[in-house]
């Protein structure tokens, strides 16, 4: 094998590994961009320029050394005008400087031109002398000089940009990748000038070719810029690269095959590793594809939940702030409305009791449910205070029993109670405590139209524990409802039919508290118009489980 043979297959290899560069780009099919693009079309350029430099220094005859001469020179004319392009759009300067654009254009028409001029004149490339075993010589015209000066200004031009933006850039990050991709184009595109360009006008051919093996580094670069900037998964390019070059090598074990079966075992192996490898590719890119919508959902749902916290949090403050605010005219409603009833201002005619009721009756619903509200606010910023002590909840529960039967006999509910023991203490808040023993009380004679409402408090003695239950005959509540009973502004469907109204705040502040002490609180209701039993469960104190 002579030396210019292993240059060729150097060449060829070169030329594979070009391609392969702008087959792993346009695989990602889920993100492709304009950038992707401009970078396969540079490669597929190189690498068509490489195989034409193959086949001018493989050929003997004078005709084909003079057509593949001209394609040489035809060829390589859209590299560096697609190299500018692919740095205004890397660089994302073409929004910003006019400037690039016009040149684009203008490097275009010269491309054009100068493609003209190769294909159809002398004025470029003359002629070829074909010298044996030795590199071919070249007869340039008299414009060549404008062909070198083409290349030269157009990848000054490109150079330019990546270095205007590496200058402008903040990012770290981008500077790096744009220092990065900037050395290592100037460094292999100013070597093949070198070496394709001028030192055979300066007749000096032996290296013609060795622009060509730099155009990998060309490649390279720009490669691993897109992959940086794209962000692509890099073990799944890793695996892409070396199942490419395993073909690379099984495609050229195929050639060199000494028998016809050898050479048609190993054309099974090649083909049987492309399907392998494709499927492989495939497969990963679709996971890398559906592993990049998961983290796009994960983050638009991250940034969902923080903007819903924050909004919340702006509620929370919200409803803290107008609840103070009305704390006060609600008071001086109330305060007003019962002075004018108990005749401080003189004697109130009688047409004007019920309207004064109905007043004072408003007053109290809007001043529980400003309560309601401040208390859910001080519990969601942590701020609800306990003043924790011993508490027998037994005569607390009479005494709110006693303030609501009359409320309850009014509308000829019977309201009872019952204690299996004369002292059961507990741990807790007694305020809070007969806030929560009240709340589910009024709820019963709100909810129970007519019949009997029984509250029995009684240890259980396995768990350490009292246990509070009211027991209703009322409207009763459906057992798809009942899990959400306990949630923020949450009713019953049947609330409304017995024309009581809420804020559906109670039961949650009610659990809160509950669990606050250590307890806990549901419900359970054999149906729809068959009554319901509100169960809450506190830890006595030591010593008073019997």
């Amino acid at each position: 094998m002579t030396f210019i043979e292993a240059t060729n297959l150097i060449l060829i290899g070169v030329a594979l590994v070009n391609v392969l560069f702008s087959v792993v780009i346009l695989s990602h099919r889920g993100s492709r961009t304009k950038v992707q693009y401009l970078f396969a079309l540079i490669a597929v350029g190189v690498a068509l320029w490489t195989l034409i430099i193959v086949g001018y220094r493989h050929v003997n005859s004078y005709e084909q050394a003079m057509f593949a001469l001209r394609k040489l020179y035809l060829i390589p004319l859209i590299i560096p005008i697609t190299y500018v392009y692919f740095s205004t759009v890397y660089t994302q300067s073409a929004s910003k400087y006019r400037s690039d654009s016009y040149v684009t254009f203008a490097g275009l028409c010269a491309a054009v031109l100068l493609a003209a001029l190769v294909f159809f004149t002398d004025t470029i490339v003359v002629d070829v002398i074909v010298v044996p075993l030795a590199e071919k010589a070249i007869v340039f015209g008299p414009l060549y000089w404008l062909y070198v000066l083409y290349f030269i200004s157009v990848f000054s031009w490109g150079f330019w940009v990546l270095f205007r933006s590496y200058l402008n850039t903040r990012s770290m990050l981008k500077q790096q990748q744009l220092l990065f991709l900037l050395i290592g184009t100037v460094s292999a595109s100013s070597i093949a000038m070198i070496t394709n360009l001028v030192l055979p006008w300066m007749g000096y051919y032996q290296v013609n070719w060795f622009g060509n093996i730099t155009t990998l580094f060309f490649v390279g670069f720009i490669f691993y810029a897109v992959v940086r900037h794209k962000l692509f998964d890099v073990r799944l390019i890793t695996f892409e690269v070396l199942t490419f070059l395993l073909w690379t090598l099984l495609f050229f074990r195929v050639f060199s095959s000494t028998g016809l079966r050898e050479q048609f075992e190993n054309l099974v192996i090649f083909l049987i590793s492309i399907v392998v490898g494709v499927m492989i590719i495939r497969s990963g890119v679709r996971e890398i594809n559906n592993r990049e919508k998961g983290e796009r959902l994960a983050r638009y749902l991250a940034n969902a939940n923080a903007r819903l916290r924050e909004l919340d949090k702006q509620k929370t403050e919200f409803v803290s702030i107008a609840s103070h605010q009305l704390r006060a005219p609600i008071a001086a409603i109330k305060g007003y409305t019962s002075m004018v009833i108990d005749g401080t201002y003189g004697p109130v005619p009688k047409k004007l009791d019920e309207p004064l009721s109905r007043v004072m009756e408003s007053g109290k619903r809007i001043a529980i449910m400003v309560d309601d509200f401040l208390n859910v606010t001080r519990m969601e910023q942590g701020r609800m205070n306990y003043a924790m002590q011993q508490v027998n909840i037994v005569p607390l529960l009479h005494s709110v029993v006693e303030e609501l039967t009359l409320v309850a006999g009014s509308k000829g509910v019977v309201l009872s109670f019952d204690s299996a023991e004369e002292t059961l203490v507990v741990v807790g808040d007694e305020g809070k405590l007969r806030q929560v023993f009240a709340n589910i009380i009024e709820n019963a004679t709100k909810y129970t139209p007519e019949g009997t409402i029984h509250v029995l408090a009684e240890p259980v003695s396995e768990r350490r524990a009292v246990v509070v239950r009211v027991t209703d005959t009322g409207i009763g509540i459906a057992q798809e409802e009942i899990p959400k009973l306990f949630n923020k502004f949450s009713r019953a469907s049947n609330a409304d039919t017995a024309t009581v109204y809420g804020t559906g705040l109670g039961l949650y502040v009610a659990r809160e508290i509950v669990r606050a002490h250590n307890g806990w609180i549901h419900v359970t209701s054999p149906g729809i118009g068959k009554g319901t039993v509100f169960t809450i469960e506190l830890p006595l104190t030591q010593g008073d489980a019997t």
